[in-house]
């Protein structure tokens, strides 16, 4: 899936890397968003749709969808705690975004672990 989402270009936007911006590119990443959930939704059995259902409506759904999701099928594993404390540390404030887009990414991270 994560292949797919990345041949797409969405996957920034799916995984949350790429936060909702406020100025003119929001179209843009709000069609990525929706793409990503139709890929997703897609991509999945019958069984494993009624966790994203509900989602349909929402502009953010696509990276909704995949956390939803991932908090259904992740592993408490130590390669999953590794590459979390990655993300958390290699977030990084762009200047164009407000900080709280950063201290939302950080604050998401920790609460994964």
């Amino acid at each position: 899936m994560h292949v797919m989402l990345g041949q797409a270009s969405v996957w920034e936007v799916v995984n949350g890397s790429m936060l909702q911006p406020n100025d003119n590119t929001y179209a843009v990443w709000a069609q990525k968003s929706a793409l990503g959930f139709v890929a997703i939704y897609l991509g999945l059995a019958d069984s494993e749709k009624t966790h994203i259902d509900s989602l349909v409506d929402l502009v953010d759904r696509g990276s909704q969808a995949w956390s939803t999701l991932s908090c259904h099928h992740a592993k408490n594993s130590t390669i999953t705690h590794v590459n979390i404390k990655k993300r958390m540390f290699n977030a990084c404030h762009i200047p164009d975004t407000p900080i709280s887009h950063y201290y939302s990414e950080i604050i998401a991270c920790a609460n994964k672990l």
